[in-house]
Order: C-alpha cells, then structure tokens, then sequence
C-alpha cells in the first residue's frame, strides 16, 4: 500500500501543527537544551495544551483520541529536531500511560491521566534494574502487603524521564519467581521511601533525563495497583478492538473489550497462633463491553464528544470457612456459600468544551446510565470431617450429610444452632434478588490561563457508586442486610497550579468539598464476618498544597501539606464498640450513633517534607543525603471508632546517608527508618469470637541499616 494511503484529512492537519510546535518551541533552543541536559518543564505543558501529547488517547480521560498514523505523523514532525532524547524523554508518557489506561481503577485512570497528557505531571515506566536489565522474569524488587499497602524494597535504572516524574509506574515482584509474580504499581514522587538518584551520563540523548530510583520501605496504597496482583499467576485475559473511522469534521470510535479472571483467597482469619478460622475462596469474573463515540474535530472555539455505552458481567464467588470449634467441645464445622451475580448496564453520555478565549476554557459534562443486577446466595452448613454421636449416627463432611444430621438428632442440631451457630453469625439461606437503578450524574469545569506559568480551575461534580449485593452475606432467607444501596456524591473544587523561579519550583493547591449520601461501608458483625451496608450522610472537607523547588544543583526540596475535616453528618446505625456490646450502655441491636464523629484515616493535619542534597567529593565521589520528615495528626482505624483504635498523632523521621562512585558502579549507605521510633497502626480490629480483644497491625519500629550495592 502506497505510504500516502495511510493518511488523510485529520493527519495532515495533525502534522501541520506538529510542525509549527516543532519550529517555534523546539528548534531555537534544542542545542543549548542538550548542552545543558535537560529541556524546559514547560514543554510538556505546552506540548499537552496543543493536543500533541494526547493522540491516541481516550477522549474521557483528556486525550484527543486518533489511530497510531495519527501518533506517526506527530513523532516524524519531532524528529525533525534532530533530538532522539528529545523524542524519548517527551514521549515517556508513551511506555507508562498505556497500563494505567487499560488496566488501572477508574479513579486512578480519572486522577492521573489527564494531567499527563495536559503536560501539568510528567509520568515514567520503571523496569529496569541493576543486575537483570529489562528481564522482567529476573527482576529483585520486591514489594510485600501490609493492609492497606504495598512495602516496596529495591532500586532501578536507566528509567527515562526518573529525575523529575510526578508518577512513575513500577514494576515490582510481589509473588513467586519468574514472570507470574510480577505486578505493577503507581508511586507518587512524595511517596515516603522513595528517593530520586542523580540524573546519569549519557553517550547521547542528552536532553533526556535518565536516573537510579531507590525504595526503601517506601508504602504504596492498595489502591495504587495497575490490574490484578500477581497477573502472571492468575488466569486473566484482556481484550480489546478498537475502530476508527473518519467522517469530515468528526471521528466515530468504536471499542470492544473482553476480560476475565480467576482469583484464589486463602486466609488464617483468626489472627492467632492457632488454625481456628481458615478460609479458602475462589472468584470467577467475565466481562464484556461495548463504546461507540462520536468526537468533533478540535476548533478554535467548540468541542464535544457524543457516544453510548454497554456493559455485561457475570462474577461467581465461593467461600469454605471452617471453624476449629472442638476446643469449645462442638464438632469442628464449615460454612460454604455461592454468590452468583449477573449484571447489565447501559449509558449515554457527553461532553462539550467550550474556549472562550485563548486562555479561558470551559467542559460540560453529561452522563445518563441504567443498571440491573440479578444474583443468587445460598448458604450450607456441614462437618468439617467425619463425626461420630455414637452408634448409628455417624456422618460425612457434605451438605447433605448435615441435614441428616438435623433430620436424625434434631435435639443436637437445634443445640448447635443455638449456641454454635449463632455464635459464628451463620444462618442456612437460599436467596434470589434482582434490583434495577439508573442515574444522571454530569460535572462542569473552568479553567483559566493567568499567564504560561500560572493556571486556575474551578469544578463542581455529582458522581455515584452503584448499589448491590454483599457476596459474604451469612444471614437468614430474609435477606435484610444482602443487599446495598447506592451511594450518591456532589463535590466541589477550587485550585491553581504554578510554575515559579523560571521552572526552578512548581506549587499546587487545592481547596475540596465533597458531600456523600448512603456511604457504603464494610464493618466487622462482631463475629466472623464483615458486612457492606450504607451509612447515612459524610462531609470531606479540606485544602492540599504541595511544592517542589531546586533550591540549588544540590538541593532538592518536596514538601505537601494537607487539613481534612472528614465527618459524619449523620449515621445512627453505626456498629457498637466492643465495650459498648458488654456494658450494654446503648442499644446495640440499633447501633450506636456517630453524626459529628470523624470518619476512619482521616487526620486533621497531615505533612511530608523531604531534603535530598548531593555533592561530589574529590571528583570521583558523590555524597547524598535525603531527610525526610512525615507526620500526621491522630485517627481512626475502625469503623465503630473504638478507642481502641485510636492511632495517636505521630511524626516518622527518615534518614539515608550515602556515598558511591559518581559512575554509580557502587555505592555505601547507612539507612534509618523510623527514627523517632512511633507505634503505628493502620489496622486494628476485634478479634473474631473473643470480645474484648483486639488485634493490629504495625509498621517497623526504629531500623537502622547498613546498605552495600556494587553493579556489575
């Protein structure tokens, strides 16, 4: 196929504003930026406000959409520069984003994305490591799970863009050897634990930034994995047909996407020396789903996006739970249920952007959505092994040996369910429910240009959670707590973003407000189980800064500061504290009521401060230091705010003290995590079955370490 035939009306408009970026950003200064290593910050921005950096993108989520020609024809007319570390350190966004977008949370799609490809954040892929190179099979490190976080241990280099990325995604070793225990992670520069080597030599590509990361106990959220952990070791499959088809002024997409997975929990659940609670279950997830969009093509004045959108699903999950309960005197016994869920769910939506000036934009957003979930939960109780009652009355560990069990010695069972059973929450059930909800969410969001360095924004949000059906329900056939409603939000934002000191500093603040009605919670019954219900009303309020500024070659200096107020407006079905239950000071078959109270994790005031100071010595060495400084006022860790639970306010002090070869083949530093030496828990719950007690669990006390690395 002749090569013009790959490219039309749209591409050729695509190069013609490549070309003008190229000869009035890029061309007058690329020698002197290679030179001096490093092109200008605000070349992202500038390159994202073009719409450059967003071909081939979702539209949703920033992008200008566009086929891979589309991408061609904008790199050719970059490379026009004659710069390849110009291509690759602009273009980094190109190896780190396509993860996140395919398989990332969509909250994490919806907080990152965009600013990469608006050129306000930079983001970086992370790979290689000293020693493996870009096997990934072979990579060392390491990250391990600790409630609520990722631990992550271990360094890479040769990572483009690593000097002064704003996310960088990782990857990481979380299960066995070789390519199934491989994960991926999204770590935020300010991440505590992560710290940023000097930018290396290069032969060439000078003007793109190439640097050693470092992770030492660096705690990277739950939340933060890009698809499933251990995707190597699970069966998954991810699918995707994507279609464009140019139409004069407009691009119709089409996009067909196929997923499936297979999970496998296994969990000691009582939290003592003692196999007393174990669990295995098994998840089963299929998806399918269909998006057709129409986009107009990008004016000077008007933009909008048009489309519709279809989702399937089905998710079967299983749960053996078995309880030691012979050393309470009763046969040891097992729960197993089935939750079966089927789910269909349709949406229109849209999107118009309007510029009023060069400078001042304004995006409205509109979205219309109905959804319907069928599901099944059944619920048997069985022996865990073979029992004995004495002569003919012997039985198997089934189904159906329980029940001729009840049928033999319905005295026996009646006592078992009295006393055992009612103890461990559990009630044989088989249920069917079917609930349909729809919604109409929309956002409106103004920004504004003060100059190249300075930009305000203003948004006003509702977005929801939808509703449905809890899959460890342990209940009766009444099914009063099986199923969940939606929870509904209206949020509320105000900011600017700045660029300060010619590029030398940048600083971000935000003030927020979010008001959430039927919040869904998962809170402990007190028993052996965990529940997904809705609490009543929430308010999360508050103001986030943060900064970064070379203070000199030497110095970098991060600082982000935020104030929350996190509190409920109403809750008065929240779970009794396990005090409250035993004095029997309040009713606790209706809860107690928590309105004013503040919600879990939610400090006042909470602040990072990191110095990272390098030197050369004698030429041939560099010393470096990073201080850093964490603190975060007290909080809850349970739902029922038990006092229990409450974590004191703290301050972590780190320290790494280091000096290698400037060619960084080796390198000597002593470690100190922790040390102010603070008792912190993110985890503290009641015990299953034993009132009164509680278990946590804690980050490391005070370490100090002594770190040796030589590559080879």
């Amino acid at each position: 196929m002749a090569y013009q035939q790959y490219f039309g009306e749209i591409h050729g408009m695509i190069r013609e504003t490549g070309r003008k970026f190229v000869e009035q950003e890029v061309l007058p200064y690329i020698d002197e930026w290679e030179e001096k290593g490093e092109f200008p910050r605000d070349l992202y921005r500038k390159a994202g406000k073009a719409g450059l950096l967003g071909i081939g993108y979702p539209e949703e989520l920033g992008g200008t959409g566009g086929d891979v020609f589309q991408k061609v024809v904008w790199l050719e007319e970059l490379m026009r520069a004659g710069s390849g570390g110009l291509t690759a350190g602009l273009g980094s966004l190109d190896i780190s984003q396509p993860p996140l977008v395919k398989f990332a949370r969509q909250e994490l799609k919806e907080k990152v994305v965009p600013q990469v490809l608006s050129g306000e954040k930079i983001s970086a892929l992370a790979i290689t490591e000293p020693g493996c190179g870009s096997d990934v099979a072979s990579l060392k490190t390491r990250a391990v799970r600790e409630d609520g976080y990722y631990r992550v241990n271990g360094s890479k280099t040769f990572i483009t863009s690593g000097a002064r990325a704003d996310y960088y995604v990782v990857a990481v070793r979380t299960g066995d050897a070789g390519y199934g225990g491989v994960s991926l992670l999204l770590i935020e520069r300010d991440t505590p634990g992560f710290a940023i080597g000097k930018k290396l030599d290069k032969m060439g590509w000078w003007v793109s930034d190439t640097a050693e990361l470092f992770f030492e106990d660096c705690r990277v959220p739950v939340e933060n994995l890009i698809g499933e952990e251990n995707q190597g070791e699970s069966d998954m499959a991810v699918s995707s047909i994507k279609l464009d088809w140019s139409m004069g002024d407009h691009l119709l997409t089409a996009q067909t996407s196929y997923a499936k997975y297979d999970y496998f929990d296994i969990c000691d659940c009582d939290f003592s020396a003692l196999p007393f609670i174990q669990v295995h279950g098994t998840e089963d997830y299929k998806q399918w789903s269909q998006e057709i969009r129409l986009t107009s093509l990008a004016s000077e004045s008007v933009e909008y996006i048009a489309g519709i959108y279809y989702h399937q699903s089905d998710l079967y999950y299983t749960s053996d739970e078995s309880f030691g309960t012979a050393v309470l005197g009763a046969p040891n016994v097992t729960r197993s249920y089935q939750f079966d869920q089927e789910q269909e769910m349709w949406a229109i939506f849209g999107s118009l952007t309007w510029n009023f000036t060069d400078n001042t934009r304004g995006t409205l957003g509109l979205r219309y959505s109905e959804e319907e979930k069928e599901a099944t939960h059944n619920l048997d109780k069985r022996f865990t092994g073979n029992v004995s009652f004495g002569g003919p009355f012997s039985y198997g560990n089934t189904a159906a040996e329980y029940d001729r069990f009840a049928t033999d010695l319905p005295a026996a069972s009646a006592g078992l369910d009295a006393n055992l059973w009612s103890l461990l929450g559990t009630t044989e059930h088989n249920i069917a429910r079917t609930r349909k909800e729809d919604h109409v969410s929309w956002s409106l969001n103004i920004e504004h240009d003060l100059d190249d360095d300075i930009m305000l924004y203003a948004s006003v949000a509702t977005g929801f959670k939808g509703g449905g059906f809890d899959g460890r329900y342990l209940g009766d056939n009444s099914g009063g707590a099986f199923e969940y409603e939606e929870e509904e939000a209206m949020n509320y934002e105000l900011g600017a973003k700045m660029t300060l000191l010619d590029g030398a500093a940048t600083l971000n603040a935000t003030v927020f407000r979010t008001d959430v009605e039927d919040f869904q919670v998962s809170v402990f019954d007190g028993s052996t189980s965990f529940l997904v219900t809705n609490a009543a009303e929430l308010r999360v309020e508050g103001v986030e800064v943060d900064a970064r500024w070379r203070a000199t070659e030497n110095l970098m200096i991060n600082a982000a500061m935020t104030y929350l107020d996190n509190r409920w407006q109403a809750w008065d079905t929240a779970p009794c504290t396990a005090p409250q239950s035993v004095a029997g000071v309040i009713d606790c078959s209706q809860g107690q009521n928590l309105a004013g109270r503040p919600n879990t994790f939610s400090p006042e005031w909470a602040y990072n401060l990191m110095f990272d100071y390098s030197q050369p010595v004698f030429n041939t060495l560099e010393f470096r230091s990073v201080l850093t400084f964490n603190f975060s006022d007290e909080y809850y860790t349970a739902p029922d705010l038990d006092p229990e639970s409450l974590q004191d306010d703290f301050t972590k002090v780190d320290l790494r003290l280091s000096i290698g070869d400037q060619s960084q083949r080796w390198e000597l530093a002593v470690v100190g995590k922790n040390l102010t030496n603070e008792m912190v828990s993110n985890n503290s719950v009641d015990q299953p079955l034993v009132t009164g007690n509680y278990f946590a669990i804690t980050d490391r006390l005070r370490s100090v370490a002594i770190q040796g690395t030589y590559r080879f």
